[in-house]
C-alpha cells in the first residue's frame, strides 16, 4: 500500500472555533482542520488588488511554521514520525505566546511575534530533531539563499540541510509582493486584526500537516496535545488502536508508507 501524503510539515495552527482562526479561514479561503474551502467576500475583496499574492498562502491555510515541509527518508514510515512527534508533545507544556503584531517581512505581510520566545524555540528543536530521525540528512553545500514561504530563509530545495529546517515562527498572510502594496495591505489589515490580536494565544499542539500534491491544499492530519506531564485520555482509532490524542488516527490505508525518497524539504 501508498502512502497519499508528498510531504508533510508541522505547523501551529490556531483552534478551530477561535477568532484568529476564523479570521484565518476567511482570508486564505481554506480550513485545514476541516479539509474544505472557506469564504469571507470582505477579506478577498481587499486582496483582489494583488493578483497572485495568496496562491501559496491559500494552500496552507493559517498557519506558523513548527518545522519547515519535508520528505520521509527511504524506509521509514509515517507511523514512525507520528511516534516521534507523540513523544514530543508527552513531554512539553503548552506555551503561551507574545502578542502578534501585523509587520512585513522579505516583501510579505505577515503576522510575526512582537517578541522571541525561548519555550517556543527549544520546542521547535525538539521537533526539528523528532524530524530528523525519519528524515535522510544531507551534508551541506555552499548554496544561493531564497525567501521560504514562511517569509524567513531557506536554502534551495536540492541542497538544504536538516540543521536548516526551523524557520521564523511568523503567520504568513501572502505571498511575496511589492513592498509598497505589502506596506499598503498591511495597514488595511491592521484595523480588522487589532482586536483578535489583543486576545492570549497559546501552542497547545503540534498540528502534524500533509500535502496531497498536484497543487491541491494541504489538510491537518493530526494534533499532539502538549501535555507536559498532564493525563493524557485514551481513545480508539478507526485502525482499532489505542491513541491517546485528541482526534483518531486516520485509517490504515492513508498512513502506509513504500519507498520515501527525501532531501529535507
Amino acid at each position: 500500500m501508498h502512502n497519499n501524503w508528498k510531504r508533510f510539515a508541522v505547523y501551529w495552527i490556531p483552534r478551530f472555533g477561535t477568532d484568529l482562526a476564523a479570521f484565518g479561514r476567511g482570508w486564505t479561503g481554506w480550513c485545514a482542520e476541516l479539509g474544505a474551502p472557506a469564504s469571507d467576500e470582505a477579506a478577498r475583496a481587499l486582496v483582489a488588488g494583488h493578483p497572485g499574492s495568496l496562491w501559496s498562502i491559500s494552500r496552507h491555510g493559517l498557519h506558523a511554521p513548527i518545522c519547515e515541509p519535508f520528505k520521509l527518508a527511504k524506509g521509514r514510515s509515517l507511523w514512525r514520525l507520528e511516534h516521534h512527534l507523540r513523544s514530543v508533545a508527552e513531554n512539553a507544556a503548552a506555551i503561551p505566546l507574545p502578542r502578534f503584531q501585523v509587520t512585513v517581512r522579505t516583501g510579505r505581510v505577515v503576522l510575526a511575534l512582537e517578541r522571541t520566545s525561548e519555550r517556543l524555540e527549544e520546542l521547535q528543536g525538539r521537533v526539528k530533531d523528532a524530524v530528523h530521525l525519519v528524515g535522510r540528512r544531507k551534508a551541506a553545500r555552499p548554496s544561493r539563499a531564497t525567501a521560504c514561504p514562511t517569509g524567513g530563509i531557506a536554502l534551495e530545495p536540492s541542497e538544504v540541510h536538516p540543521d536548516r529546517l526551523v524557520c521564523p515562527f511568523d503567520m504568513p498572510l501572502t505571498d511575496q509582493i511589492e513592498a509598497s502594496a505589502a506596506y499598503d495591505l498591511a495597514a488595511d489589515l491592521y484595523p480588522q486584526l487589532s482586536k483578535i490580536l489583543t486576545l492570549p494565544q497559546r501552542v497547545s499542539d503540534l498540528a502534524l500537516m500533509g500535502d496531497p500534491g498536484g497543487g491541491r491544499p494541504w489538510r491537518l492530519i493530526q494534533r499532539y496535545r502538549l501535555i507536559g506531564g498532564d493525563k493524557v485520555s485514551v481513545g480508539k482509532g478507526p485502525t482499532g488502536m489505542y491513541c491517546p490524542d485528541e482526534r483518531p488516527m486516520p485509517p490504515v490505508t492513508s498512513l502506509m508508507g513504500s519507498d520515501w525518497d527525501t532531501v529535507i524539504p
